[in-house]
């Protein structure tokens, strides 16, 4: 994130460089959300990072937006929330919409980013039913603008899967339930990963559908994407009373805290006193010293919490696991191995040209557009599927197409036109 694109959009990118915030005149709508979307991103990653050159620029946006505010804040605060959509009642059995929204009028639909975002704040039965009837394999929900029910053939913004990412987070942290933490996880190293890669900004829809880019179709994506990775990392480890900390977050990640004498412990990896095991897929081992122990974690949190004497101790916790296949509509399944997600890669071409729209961009930003030249539609025997292990380095970026795939099964290409029914 700091090398490539979110860690560069304040050197080139016009909508933040350029924004009315700063008293200029570039933005893409008139809700001037472009600046503060890249801002809640880079405050997390500035201080995540450690990085001066991030921190500085965090300041000079702070500090001129502070010095030219109006008197207007509390009273425009107040209006959006009056004004804004019943979210309990709109999560309610009778009037939540269920089905495909293409298929439904307008004027009684709404933008899939503010199920999103209205998860964060209502009961957990409003995410069970957003991905119930609206979730996609790889965690996130699926519609472009619009919710769109089950389909794979169905895309999703990319701002959409972080915004989801910090709603499941937070309901995590808030109300402790496993499957928010579960599916927050699945988003982050299935969703976020793919679409965010390097200087590759998010995919979209309509006539650019198949490009990657610095922001086909929608800017939104470019200046918002950033926020995934930091405020997932920033919300993987959570204090427990007053000398404990816990995994929350389940990935490669390290923590240094301080407890509240003051004391600071170097903690890596799942050296810590409790760690959060995921639901459906994970078998626990646990080994403290020269010790093993076994717990059983919490039913509704997934916390296992393990014994460490005083002093330094080393904790190696294995997470067992094993191939799953999750059944989704009109007989498709998706395959995983804990929490990734594996799909048949699919033959293409690839084309590029310099990004259109603003002049004087740096030679590397460029418009991919990808065509797909072979079929996607399989049948599949999920009963047949081996994981063979896997012991050589991962490809450096994680998610590049044609990466070493450990995976093998039985399958049939289906019958021609099976992707329109899908």
């Amino acid at each position: 994130m700091a090398g490539g694109l979110p860690g560069h959009e304040h050197d080139f990118y016009p909508i933040v460089t350029d924004s009315h915030w700063l008293g200029s005149h570039t933005n893409y709508n008139d809700l001037n959300e472009g600046l503060p979307y890249w801002f809640n991103g880079l405050v997390p990653l500035a201080y995540m990072t450690d990085d001066q050159r991030f921190k500085d620029q965090v300041r000079n946006v702070a500090d001129y937006v502070l010095s030219a505010q109006g008197q207007t804040l509390l009273d425009c605060m107040r209006m959006f929330h009056e004004k804004a959509l019943d979210w309990e009642h709109w999560y309610t059995d009778g009037i939540y919409l269920k089905d495909d929204l293409n298929t439904i009028s307008p004027d009684i639909t709404d933008q899939t980013i503010r199920s999103s975002k209205g998860s964060i704040y209502e009961r957990a039965a409003s995410r069970q039913l957003t991905s119930r009837y609206h979730g996609a394999v790889s965690g996130s929900l699926i519609g472009d603008e619009r919710v769109s029910r089950l389909s794979p053939a169905r895309g999703v913004e990319l701002w959409t899967v972080v915004e989801t990412m910090f709603s499941l987070s937070y309901l995590y942290h808030a109300l402790g339930d496993n499957s928010p933490a579960d599916q927050c996880e699945l988003a982050a190293f299935n969703a976020a990963g793919h679409d965010s890669s390097r200087l590759v900004g998010p995919s979209n829809v309509d006539e650019m559908g198949q490009t990657f880019g610095l922001e086909p179709n929608y800017p939104c994506c470019t200046v918002n994407h950033p926020q995934g990775y930091p405020k997932f990392v920033s919300a993987a480890f959570v204090r427990q009373d007053q000398n404990g900390i816990a995994h929350a977050l389940l990935g490669p990640k390290s923590v240094q805290p301080s407890t509240k004498s003051g004391v600071k412990k170097n903690w890596l990896g799942y050296g810590v006193p409790s760690t959060r095991l995921p639901s459906g897929w994970c078998i626990p081992s646990t080994q403290t010293g020269h010790s093993n122990f076994r717990g059983e974690p919490g039913t509704r949190t997934g916390m296992l919490k393990i014994p460490v004497s005083q002093g330094s101790s080393e904790v190696i916790v294995t997470l067992a696991a094993e191939v799953h296949a999750q059944r989704r509509a009109n007989d498709t399944v998706a395959i995983y191995y804990d929490t990734l997600l594996y799909a048949i890669p699919v033959q293409y071409t690839q084309t590029s040209q310099p990004t259109q729209g603003y002049p004087n961009l740096p030679d590397s930003i460029r418009d991919y557009e990808l065509r797909p030249t072979g079929s996607w539609a399989y049948a599949i025997d999920p009963s047949s599927l081996r994981y063979n292990g896997f012991d050589r380095a991962l490809s450096n970026p994680l998610w590049t197409l044609g990466a070493p795939h450990v995976h093998h099964g039985k399958s049939l290409r289906g019958p021609t036109g099976a992707e329109r029914r899908i």
